[in-house]
């Protein structure tokens, strides 16, 4: 007896009848292929996941109720697995996704969502039991069973058992199933579940990383930048989905109560902390009042708010839960990642938002001196929100731990910041750092400027005072000593300074491991490196120079800050011929500086605005014209004043940081393009005197007042942007004062 194989109907065109007992098929391309039946004993088809054998009787059988023998293949084809098909919710609440092609997988719950770029995120949780997704389907008679296997490793790696399962599947009429016994509703068609899948980005993994054995913990390398590895659950905890102790900051005991009036820093203030060792400069806790070091040992210790920071803006978070536990899974670049349970916190009235909230200390102190209750800083997070935030260290909150790796190089023992002394390098400049760092690379830094807050953490800038270094030396070893070769150039200030050096530092380590012999001097470190790497990070230094050099553009330099309009802006001010110079300052109207600015004596005094439009002074949108405008009478024709319309572009569109060049104070304005500007703070000259000098910036603009002019017939105001130390807006005042001014580019 011969088999007859079959590819399957996509391959083949089947068409036929029996007679005469033989079997007769007809391929595409019109030939006929005919069979003695006597000669066949079963028909096979081989196309994967359809049924796989029928016997010759049972095929006749068919065709005779098909009408066809075409018919009868055509249903043999579509296999056993089609009617089901679906994905069936069972009464664990985990689904069951049987596919058409003969394939099953397993799914939980989805979880809540969270919007990412403009798609709904879903993600699946698994509650206890990590199931293998692909389980295995076979046919026993009319019931279709499945095999799976799952392990109980989920919430600890000493649970890491694996089981198999089987059970029936059986296809009921009103379009459910049942499953082991029980009737399970079709939550939807195969396909729609596929589209459904797709469309929602339904991840389909457990929710948190083995990670790898580290002294007392497991630790998880998330792909952060830093390479810092967090612990894969909580102090006091053995096991992912148990919140573990709560402590209150700076204590390394858990305990029952948590008052205001009873914890271990109440009353000291940062400045007694530090002197108490209790946290060091850069206000984070020493080891031994450190949560994490006490408990697990050496290798682990509790993590800096700028930690936490990196862990913010480098991962995807997703609010999800263990069984009945709560809390945010944390997803890191690499895509391993860590579950944080919201174990809320403890006050004086007991728990507070458990199973609603992540609560985790950082080891961080904030940044002020409060004669008591100096407040702490913490990791939050809930299914809306992550962020970081402070509170008095009273509570009593959980604690996550990170991995502390010794890995040193041989740049080790020269890592570090070292303070020159300005006479080694250049005379002119007050005071510089070298920062070394132990994996071989370098770079300068000078002068920390004036800090302002932004979003609750203190930017700093460094300014180049005279100077501009590379950044990034190149650094070599030969024999014990460290090689520095760097270049400098003295093009900062003024474009009529332009030249380049180079040089090379020799530095050597001396016996007492904290000096450094820096080309024949001795050099005390300012700060160890990572001291230094955890201060600039946590005030988000800006190493570089205040401005941009500029184009030239007539009888000025012109920035293009990258600005919506494309306007660009001078370098420095009118009447001025580098950055650091405040320039002329003007009258509104007029066009020459002068020794006394009075209220009594100024050019538009007793002059409406209708009046000023009549006289040409200024035009329908009420800017100075041409003749009346400071910066085109005294720059010349490819320059005039920026519109108070234009100052608030740049407002809306620009990053301000307060800083300085030596001792002139300003704002350095970033533009979106990276490029930017330095406004001195001029102040504004009200008579004779200065006001406010070195204090604020006031520039005027080429507009009078944008107000109802029916208010003001003689002293109309002119409007000017002003910037200080923590506000950057526009305003108006009387035209008389006098203001700097600088210029905007007309490109013809």
């Amino acid at each position: 007896m011969k088999r007859l194989s079959l590819i399957g109907v996509t391959g083949l065109a089947v068409a036929g009848a029996m007679a005469s007992g033989q079997l007769y098929l007809v391929t595409k391309d019109g030939k006929s292929i005919a069979y003695p039946i006597e000669n066949v004993d079963s028909v096979t088809f081989s196309e994967p996941g359809k049924i796989k054998s029928l016997s010759l009787d049972d095929l006749i059988k068919k065709a005779s109720l098909a009408d066809s023998l075409e018919k009868a293949l055509l249903e043999c084809q579509a296999g056993p697995y089609t009617k089901y098909a679906g994905v069936y919710r069972l009464s664990d609440k985990s689904l069951l996704c049987i596919k058409e092609d003969g394939k099953a997988e397993w799914l939980k719950d989805l979880g809540k969502g969270k919007a990412d770029n403009n798609t709904i995120r879903v993600n699946v949780t698994f509650s206890g039991v990590d199931f293998d997704p692909n389980a295995s389907l076979f046919v026993d008679g009319d019931t279709i069973r499945v095999s799976y296997s799952w392990n109980a490793y989920y919430t600890s790696p000493y649970d890491n058992e694996k089981h198999t399962s089987t059970f029936p599947v059986e296809f009921i009429d009103n379009g459910s199933l049942i499953i082991d016994g029980n009737i399970c509703k079709n939550a939807m068609t195969f396909a729609a579940y596929e589209s459904f899948r797709d469309s929602v980005l339904a991840v389909y993994e457990p929710v948190f990383t083995k990670g790898e054995k580290n002294g007392e913990g497991y630790m998880v390398d998330l792909g952060l930048p830093s390479g810092l590895k967090w612990a894969t659950w909580n102090i006091g905890a053995s096991k992912v989905d148990d919140y573990g102790s709560y402590y209150t900051w700076g204590e390394v005991k858990t305990k029952e109560s948590f008052s205001s009036d009873d914890y271990f820093t109440l009353g000291s203030t940062t400045k007694d902390q530090i002197k108490a060792g209790i946290i060091d400069s850069l206000r984070n806790l020493t080891s031994q009042y450190d949560a994490a070091t006490v408990n697990w040992g050496k290798e682990w210790r509790m993590p800096t708010r700028k930690e936490y920071v990196e862990l913010i803006e480098n991962c995807k978070f997703y609010w999800t839960h263990i069984g009945t536990m709560y809390g945010m899974k944390v997803v890191g670049p690499n895509g391993n990642k860590i579950f944080l349970p919201a174990g809320g916190m403890i006050g004086e009235h007991g728990y507070y938002e458990f199973n609603e909230n992540c609560y985790y200390w950082s080891s961080s102190l904030t940044n002020s001196d409060y004669s008591a209750h100096v407040p702490a800083e913490f990791f939050w997070a809930h299914y809306l929100t992550t962020s970081y935030n402070q509170s008095n260290a009273y509570y009593g909150k959980s604690v996550r731990a990170v991995a502390v790796e010794n890995t040193p190089s041989p740049y080790a023992k020269f890592a570090g910041v070292y303070s020159l002394k300005p006479e080694n390098i250049v005379p002119t400049v007050n005071k510089e750092y070298l920062v070394i760092k132990e994996d071989g690379t370098a770079e300068w830094i000078r002068d920390l400027g004036k800090g302002r807050a932004d979003n609750n953490m203190v930017r700093v800038d460094v300014t180049f005072q005279g100077v501009d270094y590379d950044p990034s030396p190149e650094v070599s070893i030969i024999n014990d000593t460290l090689f520095v070769s760097y270049k400098s150039h003295a093009w900062y200030l003024s474009p009529m300074e332009d030249k380049e050096i180079t040089e090379e530092l020799y530095i050597e380590p001396l016996s007492n491991g904290t000096d450094v012999m820096i080309n024949g001097t001795v050099k005390k470190p300012a700060m160890t490196f990572a001291q230094y790497e955890s201060f600039r990070d946590s005030v988000l230094a800006v190493y570089e120079p205040v401005f941009t050099e500029g184009e030239k553009h007539g009888n000025g330099y012109m920035v293009d800050l990258g600005l919506p309009s494309g306007l660009k802006w001078a370098t420095w001010n009118v009447g001025a011929n580098k950055v650091d110079d405040y320039g002329s300052y003007y009258t509104w109207g007029e066009v020459e500086p002068k020794d006394y600015y009075s209220v009594d004596d100024y050019f538009t005094r007793t002059m409406s605005q209708k009046q000023m439009k009549e006289a040409g002074i200024i035009d329908t949108l009420l800017n100075l014209t041409a003749e009346h405008d400071a910066a085109t009478v005294n720059m010349g024709a490819e320059w005039r004043m920026p519109s108070r319309k234009e100052y608030l572009e740049l407002i809306n569109n620009c990053k301000f940081y307060w800083t300085h060049i030596g001792n002139v104070n300003g704002m350095k304005i970033v533009g979106p393009n990276g490029n930017k500007i330095f406004l001195p703070a001029g102040g504004s000259r009200p008579d004779e005197r200065r006001y406010m000098f070195n204090v604020i910036c006031e520039y005027w603009t080429a507009s009078s007042y944008y107000g109802s002019s029916s208010l003001w017939e003689t002293h109309v105001p002119a409007e000017y942007f002003w910037s200080h130390c923590v506000t950057t807006s526009w305003n108006q005042q009387n035209a008389h004062c006098g203001n700097p001014v600088r210029a905007v580019a007309i490109e013809k």
